[in-house]
């Protein structure tokens, strides 16, 4: 039986380092992947649980579920994606 695929996509910045990674390693880019998801799921990951303080916006329920549905069709991300994207761009 056929293995199912799932693709991962990751910001390109992160993309190249791990192409570089990968090609010191010898791996391909695929295979470094699956080495890293293969440790996390085995050894679990250091990365620090971020607490950061919580920002709720109130809005219509649908009117959320269209933006999500939006940022996933057009731009292949979250709606969260989107927001820190915007807020990034934000004059302070």
């Amino acid at each position: 039986m056929p293995t199912k695929r799932k693709q991962i996509r990751l910001p390109r910045p992160i993309a190249q380092k791990m192409k570089a990674e990968a090609a010191r390693r010898g791996q391909s880019i695929s295979s470094y992947g699956r080495s890293l998801v293969e440790k996390f799921l085995n050894e679990g990951s250091q990365r620090p649980i971020e607490r950061d303080p919580d920002v709720v916006i109130l809005m219509d329920e649908d009117d959320v579920a269209r933006a999500e549905a939006k940022a996933r069709s057009e731009n292949d991300c979250t709606l969260r994606d989107v927001l820190i994207y915007e807020i990034s761009r934000a004059q302070a």
